[in-house]
């Protein structure tokens, strides 16, 4: 992981498939990684760990929270 940045999302009633359905802030990762399959393959158990770390999380929690993953094919379920 290079860098993490926290932002603050504002509510988007606006979107069909929007992220924020209240504001809220987001913690945006940055990974650098080489274009390899050893590589490929440690971003995408780190991304699934994240994943499953975030569902967790939201079964914890009482007030409302969504999380998007990078353009990669790397989750294993969606939300309800």
């Amino acid at each position: 992981m290079i860098n993490v940045t926290i932002r603050i999302v504002h509510k988007d009633d606006i979107t069909t498939l929007n992220y924020a359905k209240q504001d809220m802030f987001a913690y945006v990762l940055y990974f650098n990684q080489k274009f390899n399959e050893g590589e490929g393959q440690i971003l995408q158990k780190t991304t699934t760990d994240l994943i499953d770390l975030a569902w967790a999380s939201t079964e914890r929690i009482t007030y409302p929270t969504s999380f998007f993953t990078p353009r990669t094919n790397y989750a294993r379920r969606i939300a309800n």
